[in-house]
């Protein structure tokens, strides 16, 4: 195994998030909290997506939220794979955030908003340099649950 192969992630409906180091043999490790900055509570969000980043963006672990909160529903938080501080949140959904994908080169984040009551039916194309819109898409879908690449 690789360095790399000794970092694995988790998230929860609690709405943490953590980034771990697992030792060589796999029968120990440590935790690293990551905490987003856009919950009030943290009991009323859920970390319902995740995916490192490749490439560009290997450094980053994206995190997609869902929230009870009717002013900020769903957003995506990325953030330092090293410190697993929030670099930035991305926040131009109108809905939870019930998937997403890197791209290969990691320059670019897919994600779509699950749920007919609350996702946006769009999907959503983000730098994942900086978390800027490129592109919104309407998909016709009740909710959009499922992304990829190609």
């Amino acid at each position: 195994m690789n360095q790399e192969e000794h970092v694995i992630a988790t998230g929860s409906a609690d709405g943490s998030g953590v980034i771990w180091i697992i030792g060589d043999r796999g029968r120990s490790g440590q935790g690293t909290i990551c905490e987003t900055e856009m919950a009030e509570d943290m009991g009323t969000c859920s970390v319902e997506c995740l995916e490192f980043g490749h490439g560009v963006s290997d450094k980053k672990l994206f995190m997609g939220y869902r929230s009870d909160q009717t002013n900020k529903p769903g957003w995506i938080t990325a953030f330092d794979v090293n410190t697993a501080q929030a670099i930035y949140e991305i926040t131009d959904m109108r809905g939870s955030v019930g998937s997403l994908e890197v791209s290969h080169s990691g320059k670019y984040i897919l994600s779509g908003n699950d749920g007919t009551e609350s996702g946006d039916q769009m999907l959503h194309l983000n730098d994942a340099g900086t978390g800027k819109s490129i592109l919104m898409a309407q998909t016709g879908h009740l909710d959009v649950n499922c992304v990829c690449f190609r």
